[in-house]
């Protein structure tokens, strides 16, 4: 049998966006993903993937551009999976957001807010990330011009951002927009130091070679908090990165990892503090923060503000009040909110985090908060409640999976006055708040754009008891 031709749509007009980054058009009731449009252009488009729902689609002409169409700041927006609406004006990306926040209560949840607040945009499109990780690869990415030229490269190492849906091809990065110049600085000059002592950059299919892993980390000071990841356990190696990372640039606090795993992560992996201090601390709202190498810290510092204000103002704390802070991290929400009522009770999955969260309390002179380690699901029990109090007010942030329906009707089941649910995936909040529609009112729901020039959106919601 031939192949099967591929369908073209001569005109597939754009109207909306996907989660992964794609503009989202119709054609004959179906929903069609296509790459590198965006939404109120106007193409020829040739069909790839034909599912029952929906069809996927690459882009081969635009019969006419978007309005809102506009040039793209960064040299790496073309191949790079990062910011993928940079070619996208950014009130009209913000107002699609909302629109997707208030679609997904209708379609997932079947219940929507009495009020639906203004999102609250980015003030700051660039630069306004804390913390980005970077990729050492001996298979640079090859853009079609390169592989076009015949060219024979001497090398294929590279320093930067993996290609989307690309796990071993990595984009060489010499100007992120998302960090400063000096983070730049650091990234380029390791690449260049690494280069010319001729070091090995990571090998991901081998799981070998020096030079693994950079995690550069800011606070609103401007100080930096660097993390070299080895994949080698050679000292000596180690010493002449580290001593040059230390001599050449000022770093608040410069750290290491050996991670000799087939995976990245290296939350379950040593940190070795080589200089400067051992921490950053970050200012939120009138408190301090010590921020570790390993620390979960939102990564808007100044969008984090105009989050947690809405949180703690929906909360609409009373000195009596005993704050149950789920999915507390290092104590962020919870201890903004500790002096405005009378107990804070925080729990968290990850041990490291609540050590921070202590830690951060007594830096703050907080004295009426008490943190724990464990599974939600197994630890917020009846017992739990009868120990610490009921809880008046429950603020809730969990990850992107949202909460387990066993932590949902344990919620629904202590009954608080007031619950504040912060979601970094409205989608599981929906779902989340459906299975409480019997017991709650839906009072108010607020997005904030943390991430400027992507699908992601943060968004806050207020349920009171009935």
């Amino acid at each position: 049998m031939g192949k099967r031709k591929k369908i073209e749509i001569t005109e597939l007009h754009a109207e909306d966006i996907s989660s992964d980054g794609r503009a989202v058009g119709r054609n004959e009731g179906r929903a069609v993903f296509v790459k590198d449009m965006v939404p109120g252009d106007n193409a020829r488009v040739r069909v790839f993937r034909k599912r029952k729902s929906y069809l996927e689609a690459e882009l081969l002409e635009l019969n006419e551009a978007s309005p809102n169409r506009i040039e793209a700041k960064c040299e790496h927006f073309a191949h790079c999976g990062g910011c993928k609406w940079q070619n996208f004006e950014y009130s009209k990306l913000v107002e699609l957001k909302d629109r997707h926040v208030r679609t997904g209560f209708q379609k997932l949840a079947h219940w929507e807010p009495e009020v639906y607040e203004d999102i609250i945009p980015a003030a700051t499109h660039y630069r306004y990330r804390n913390k980005l990780e970077f990729t050492f690869s001996n298979r640079r990415w090859l853009s079609p011009e390169e592989i076009e030229s015949g060219e024979d490269f001497e090398h294929r190492n590279a320093v930067g951002f993996h290609v989307a849906g690309m796990f071993d091809k990595v984009i060489d990065v010499h100007k992120c927009l998302l960090q400063g110049d000096e983070e730049n600085a650091i990234r380029n000059g390791l690449r260049d130091f690494a280069l010319e002592h001729k070091l090995s950059f990571y090998d991901i299919r081998e799981n070998n070679g020096v030079m693994r892993n950079l995690i550069i980390r800011n606070n609103s000071s401007r100080d930096l908090l660097v993390i070299m990841v080895f994949g080698s356990e050679n000292q000596k190696d180690i010493d002449q990165v580290m001593n040059y990372l230390k001599d050449s640039f000022e770093i608040h606090s410069l750290n290491y990892i050996v991670n000799l795993k087939q995976n990245d992560s290296v939350s379950d992996q040593e940190v070795i503090y080589f200089s400067g201090e051992t921490h950053l601390i970050e200012d939120l709202l009138g408190m301090k923060f010590r921020i570790q190498p390993k620390s979960f810290f939102q990564t808007n510092q100044e969008q984090t503000s105009k989050l947690y204000q809405v949180g703690l103002d929906y909360a609409d704390f009373k000195e009596d009040d005993i704050l149950y802070d789920l999915y507390c991290g290092t104590g962020t929400i919870g201890l903004t909110a500790a002096k405005k009522v009378k107990k804070l009770i925080g729990v968290e999955y990850v041990e490291d985090a609540v050590e921070d969260a202590a830690e951060n309390a007594k830096l703050n002179g907080v004295t009426n908060a008490e943190f724990y380690a464990g599974d939600l699901k197994d630890i917020l029990n009846e017992e739990f409640v009868e120990k610490h109090g009921k809880p008046s007010v429950i603020m809730i942030d969990p990850p992107r999976a949202g909460m387990h329906k066993d932590v949902v009707e344990q919620v629904r089941l202590i009954g608080a006055d007031r619950i504040v649910y912060i979601s970094c995936n409205p989608s599981t909040q929906a779902r989340d708040i459906e299975l409480l529609k019997n017991d709650y009112n839906f009072l108010k729901s607020r997005a904030v754009d943390m991430f400027p020039q992507t699908s992601h959106i943060e968004n806050v919601v207020l349920l009171k008891k009935k």
